[in-house]
């Protein structure tokens, strides 16, 4: 990011990770436009995920996404409905949010490597929504600033 603190940004995140990434872009401090996640459920109760694009891989062995109840808690919700009414802010237009589903059950579906399969499978897809996710995805590839494990 350097010294440009209004840069555009990309998030991507598995798992827990994908939480983060969601409420990173749901707390607008950053310039945040699309977010990726890979084994995560959405974040119940958000703002709007500050207008940012999200898409979310999800396999279908993976019992991990469909917990959503994790963040659907009243401290999630109230957070949110007193930082709106407070800051007395208006939200962003809601960007895309797109689940992609794909996979058989596989008692090991919450495993990375089993994501890169669901990866590969949401790059070759030629649904149009999804063409359009990759398309505006694009514009981040090749600026990795951190990857971290």
């Amino acid at each position: 990011m350097g010294d440009d603190f209004g840069a555009e940004m990309m998030v991507v995140g598995f798992s827990q990770g994908g939480f983060i990434a969601q409420t990173l872009a749901d707390d607008q401090s950053f310039n945040i436009k699309e977010v990726l996640t890979y084994g995560t459920p959405e974040l119940v109760g958000h703002r709007n995920f500050g207008g940012a694009n999200v898409v979310r891989l999800m396999h279908n062995g993976d019992p991990v996404p469909g917990f959503q109840w994790l963040t659907n808690n009243v401290v999630t919700q109230t957070t949110s409905s007193i930082l709106t009414a407070v800051l007395g802010e208006e939200l962003p237009e809601k960007g895309s949010s797109i689940n992609f589903r794909a996979g058989n059950f596989d008692v090991t579906s919450h495993a990375p490597d089993k994501y890169m399969q669901i990866a590969d499978e949401y790059d070759k897809s030629v649904n149009s929504e999804i063409l359009s996710s990759r398309s505006s995805q694009q514009r981040f590839h090749g600026t990795v600033v951190s990857d971290t494990y």
